[in-house]
């Protein structure tokens, strides 16, 4: 009899500090999923500003007039240079840590999941502003 008990007890202890462990895996991958979601949206910040004065750019030589191309142009790379590069690769660090914090972490998920749909549209603008870049 006493051996029967010392055996549930033993099983009973073992059962606890696996929970314990696992809380401790949840509690940390949780937050190692909330820092990558702020460094992420920090990221995603700073590419949608940039996209947004890259775009102003294309617009701009899209309707300056005949006289005005070369200049447009000319300010049109530069543009590009200076922000339409960085944007794109803080947009695609974004999006790399954002689909990382979605899948990492059990909390929030709605949106982190916003933010990397977000952060692949700007990856996207970018490109749709590059190709309307080249092609006039």
């Amino acid at each position: 009899m006493k051996d029967n008990n010392k055996i549930q007890t033993t099983s009973e202890n073992e059962a606890l500090p696996n929970i314990e462990i696992e809380q401790i895996n949840f509690s940390k991958k949780n937050k190692t999923s909330n820092v990558l979601f702020i460094i992420g949206s920090i990221f995603f910040v700073v590419s949608f500003i940039l996209m947004c004065l890259f775009g102003s750019s294309v617009i701009q030589h899209y309707l300056a007039t005949e006289s005005e191309k070369l200049g447009s142009a000319l300010g049109m790379v530069v543009f590009f240079i200076y922000f339409g590069l960085p944007s794109l690769i803080s947009g695609a660090i974004s999006s790399i840590l954002n689909i990382i914090s979605f899948c990492i972490g059990k909390k929030q998920r709605v949106l982190k999941l916003l933010f990397s749909i977000f952060s692949i549209l700007t990856i996207i603008l970018n490109i749709i502003f590059m190709i309307m870049m080249n092609g006039k």
